[in-house]
């Protein structure tokens, strides 16, 4: 079987090692200038199939996709977090079909943001599910689907790097139930649906007279986004982990108990563990009270 590879981050590569030798192109997006020299990086799908020795290539525009695949001749194409979406004529270019593998439990959390959507929810569980693509935005039928619990201090990096494991091994068993035709796309119910639009700064800014709790989630919900923020003294202070505690302080003061740094918030306490300044690198919270003085974030 000869397949087509859409993928970008370093969440698609595990779906890629699990079937590269029936890969014969990989399509990413373009290599973007990283650091102070500026110097264009691969995306990590780029560099992982550049290790395979597969074709890449990574067109300008999505109606670039269909001709990619007619010229590839493959029989199938899987999707992992490639970042656009595919037009119609790519999607009958291809006779088996694209396959995507979305990280939750369809129809649950159709969209970009799957994953941050579900932490946020407080949902206690989510998973992956290999759906067949079509028009809409992850209106496809379901061809299999795994289930993975959302622990009390699981963020979206690591639970992402979870269900990026959980669905190479998923997609590797349907792709040959499929392929054989032993496996029937079913169409997902019409009840339970909910969206996951990307997030943007304004969803990882910490709204302090919000509760402990609900803060805890966008701080794990934003560690693929660039951290949760709030601002001290009118500079950006990211908050990367942190946990609920005991104990009461005004929302948004910032408190040294000990070896600990609570962070008061609208009902409960949150104890600070990693933080960043602005212009600073990551560090631990107690470390960083002691170099500063504490005060009320807004």
């Amino acid at each position: 079987m000869r397949i087509a590879f859409l993928g970008t981050p370093g969440s698609a590569v595990p779906a890629l090692d699990a079937i590269a030798e029936d890969v014969v192109v990989a399509i990413t997006r373009g290599d973007k200038a990283r650091g102070r020299s500026k110097r264009p990086v691969p995306s990590p799908v780029k560099a992982a199939a550049t290790r395979f020795g597969i074709e890449v290539v990574h067109p300008e525009r999505s109606t670039d996709i269909a001709r990619v695949m007619t010229a590839a001749a493959v029989d199938l194409a899987v999707v992992v977090a490639y970042g656009r979406i595919i037009p119609e004529p790519a999607l009958n270019a291809v006779p088996l079909g694209f396959l995507n593998v979305h990280f939750s439990l369809l129809p649950r959390w159709r969209g970009a943001a799957p994953v941050e959507r579900a932490i946020l929810a407080g949902d206690t569980a989510t998973g992956v599910t290999i759906m067949r693509l079509d028009t809409g935005l992850d209106t496809g039928p379901t061809l299999s689907s795994v289930q993975a619990p959302i622990g009390d201090d699981a963020d979206a990096e690591s639970l992402t790097a979870t269900l990026a494991i959980m669905g190479a091994k998923l997609l590797k068993g349907t792709l040959d139930e499929y392929a054989s035709g032993r496996l029937e796309p079913v169409p997902q119910p019409d009840v339970g649906v909910t969206y996951a639009p990307r997030m943007d700064r304004v969803d990882s800014r910490l709204i302090l007279t919000q509760d402990a709790h609900s803060l805890d989630r966008v701080i794990r919900a934003s560690t693929t986004r660039g951290g949760a923020y709030a601002f001290l003294g009118g500079r950006s202070l990211k908050i990367w982990r942190a946990r609920p505690a005991a104990g009461e302080h005004p929302p948004g003061r910032i408190a040294r108990e000990g070896a600990h740094v609570l962070l008061g918030t609208g009902i409960g306490v949150l104890e600070l563990l990693e933080v960043q300044p602005a212009g600073s690198r990551r560090m631990s919270a107690a470390a960083w009270a002691r170099g500063h003085k504490t005060g009320t974030l807004t």
